[in-house]
C-alpha cells in the first residue's frame, strides 16, 4: 500500500466523531461505577476531600478494604468504557467498510491523553455532571449523568447524521 493511498483511506471526521462518543463512554461507566457502593459514595460526596477528620471517619465506619474496592471500581470505570467504545467504534467501522485504522487511532490518541490526564475532564465536569443536580438523591445523580453521557455517546456512533457527516455528504 503507498503511503498516498493509506492517507486517503484515513478519515479524520471519523475520528473526531468517535473520539467525542469514546469520550463520554469513559466518563459515563465512570459515573455509573460510583453505583458499585452508592453508600460510601454518598459519605464521600457529602465530605469536602481537603476535611481531613471527615476522611478519617470515613475510613474508620467503612474500612479500608471497601474503600479500596469502590476506588477500584471507580479507577476501572473509565478504562472499561474505553475499551467499549472503541470496540463499538471498530464494529461500525467494519460494518459501513470504513478503514478500520481510523479507530486504532482514535484508541492510541485517547490513550495517550488519558494516560497523561488530559483528556479535558477537568475542565468540562461542571457541564456533563449538572444534569444530575436536579435530583437529591445520590443514586438518581450519578444514573442520570451517567445515562445521559453514554446516551450522548451512543447518538454519536450510531445516529444517521453523524454518520452521513463520516461520509462526507454535503448535506448533513
Amino acid at each position: 500500500m503507498t503511503l498516498s493511498n493509506f492517507l486517503s483511506k484515513l478519515n479524520w471526521r471519523l475520528m473526531v466523531i468517535h473520539f467525542i462518543a469514546c469520550w463520554f463512554f469513559i466518563y459515563a461507566f465512570q459515573q455509573l461505577a460510583f453505583l458499585h457502593d452508592i453508600e460510601l459514595s454518598k459519605a464521600y460526596m457529602s465530605t469536602k476531600s481537603t476535611d481531613n477528620s471527615k476522611m478519617l471517619a470515613i475510613i474508620k465506619r467503612f474500612g479500608y478494604n471497601r474503600i479500596y474496592i469502590e476506588t477500584l471500581w471507580i479507577n476501572l470505570g473509565g478504562p472499561v468504557g474505553f475499551f467499549t467504545g472503541f470496540v463499538i467504534s471498530l464494529l461500525i467501522s467494519l460494518k459501513n467498510k470504513w478503514y478500520w485504522l481510523n479507530s486504532v487511532i482514535v484508541f492510541v490518541v485517547i490513550f495517550l491523553l488519558m494516560r497523561y490526564g488530559l483528556l479535558g475532564w477537568h475542565y468540562l465536569k461542571q457541564i456533563f455532571l449538572s444534569p444530575g443536580d436536579l435530583f437529591k438523591s445520590i443514586t438518581a445523580y450519578f444514573l442520570t449523568n451517567g445515562l445521559i453521557m453514554m446516551a450522548i455517546g451512543l447518538c454519536l456512533f450510531f445516529m444517521r447524521w453523524s454518520i452521513r457527516f463520516i461520509n462526507g455528504n454535503r448535506y448533513v
